[in-house]
């Protein structure tokens, strides 16, 4: 029974969204080509979500969750912009329930 109460503390743990760490509120997500004076720092891919916790989650915080792992990721590079390449998401099941977002992007420090 002990172990039971580990595994869903673990299960409940796995099934909310990648929260914001302190200090990223500086990195912005775009679409858009960044001016020439922004320096290349490297890729990221970040993935929210798996075939068992996605079915759980949201798909609002599978994709804000997506997010703050880039953001996150980003941050850690010593990154203040990211430009998205792609984003795809996961569909399981007879539903069409989205299990996991994906997301990848290019890091970049913009002065």
């Amino acid at each position: 029974m002990k172990y039971f109460g580990i595994l869903i503390v673990i299960f409940i743990s796995a099934c909310s969204s990648t929260p914001l760490l302190n200090g990223v509120e500086h990195v912005r997500l775009t679409n858009h080509k960044l001016p020439n004076n922004c320096k290349f720092l490297g890729d990221i891919i970040v993935t929210e979500g798996n075939r068992i916790t996605g079915k759980f989650i949201s798909n609002s915080d599978l994709e804000s969750g997506a997010r703050n792992d880039l953001k996150n990721k980003a941050c850690k590079l010593g990154g203040n912009a990211v430009v998205i390449l792609n984003k795809s998401s996961s569909i399981t099941g007879k539903n069409n329930i989205k299990t996991s977002v994906s997301i990848t992007g290019n890091v970049y420090y913009c002065k």
